[in-house]
């Protein structure tokens, strides 16, 4: 799995990729925390990121996706198959665990477009017609990509903090 533009090749992530895709998505969680402070990260949330990325890298049931440009990974996605909500059709859906894209390149090339094109491709693949994706309320870029690329507000998740004494 491999796509061409311009100088943009989406394929899928060696366990080589994920030094640099740990300080993507360090750069992306900064963006994040800062834009809304009920986003809080463990101390050692980068070695629980690495933890779960090596997982990711060997299960055959999660594609990881690096999109590299001049031998730079510049962006990444992470997708997988989940079970839909019990009686609901499709009975399984796709789902977006992680998209993070280069905050220094975005705009440059489609990065996040063509990673989602190919993830689309490994869900096509399995017979998978729908997909999901958690998108933060306070990232109007991440609200804006994914309505150009067709999604439309399913539902909302909401959080309260539980008081516990």
């Amino acid at each position: 799995m491999s796509e061409y533009v311009l100088d943009l090749v989406v394929r899928e992530a060696t366990r080589a990729d994920l030094e640099r895709m740990a300080v993507l998505w360090q750069e992306s969680t900064e963006v994040l925390t800062h834009s809304d402070p009920r986003w809080r990260l463990l101390p050692d949330a980068v070695s629980h990121w690495r933890a779960a990325a090596e997982k990711w890298i060997v299960d055959s049931e999660v594609v990881v996706l690096a999109a590299e440009r001049k031998g730079t990974i510049v962006g990444y996605l992470v997708g997988n198959v989940i079970d839909n909500m019990p009686g609901f059709a499709p009975a399984q859906i796709g789902n977006v665990v992680e998209l993070t894209v280069d905050t220094h390149g975005r705009g440059d090339g489609g990065i996040g477009t063509q990673l989602v094109k190919a993830l689309s491709q490994w869900l096509a693949a399995r017979q998978i017609t729908h997909v999901v994706a958690d998108v933060p309320s306070s990232s109007v870029i991440a609200q804006a990509f994914w309505r150009a690329s067709r999604a439309t507000v399913l539902h909302q998740r909401m959080l309260w903090k539980v008081d516990v004494e």
